[in-house]
């Protein structure tokens, strides 16, 4: 639908741009650690896994987001990152050990002036919730809605961000 509605703009003679090129501050602008807590040693292999199957899933029009915990425990699908950490808190609400990382990735060939992936303050929260440790965005491509809120909750709940070139 929305590549359609690209297209007739495009036909009409409108240029479509992505909002991010426009306003770059909307996003992680550089690689790194954006908050106090850092990934961890034992993190590295999570994080790598969850790139790694963030663009298989992605390449493959599934999804755009995974949590890994040494394994795949979820993957987006039609349902939306939200319902699916909603799925990896109720999975792991009894269990006391944070470990793990969550990923929301730019899927490869993705147009990026309509459909961009975005992190919030309701982001975070899942996170901390499901007992992961982290999240894994690319710089540039993915939307930050309240970017000072985003990282000042995320240091109040002890998780990390890192935004990658990948």
């Amino acid at each position: 639908m929305a590549v359609a509605f690209t297209k007739t703009l495009e036909h009409s003679g409108f240029t479509v741009v992505a909002a991010q090129d426009l306003a770059p501050e909307l996003t992680f602008e550089k690689a790194g650690i954006l908050t106090k807590t850092k990934p961890a040693r034992g993190d590295k292999k999570n994080i790598e896994r969850a790139i790694e199957v963030s663009h298989t899933i992605g390449a493959a029009d599934i999804g755009a987001s995974v949590v890994v915990d040494k394994q795949v425990i979820a993957v987006e699908a039609a349902e939306g990152t939200a319902k699916m950490l909603q799925r990896v808190v109720e999975m792991r609400k009894s269990r006391k050990k944070i470990s793990g990382v969550f990923a929301k990735m730019t899927k490869p060939g993705q147009d990026l002036r309509i459909d961009i992936p975005a992190i919030g303050v309701d982001t975070i929260n899942a996170v901390a919730d499901a007992k992961l440790r982290g999240i894994v965005v690319n710089t540039k491509t993915c939307f930050v809605v309240d970017k000072p809120n985003v990282i000042k909750t995320a240091n109040k709940r002890g998780i990390f961000i890192m935004a990658v070139d990948e």
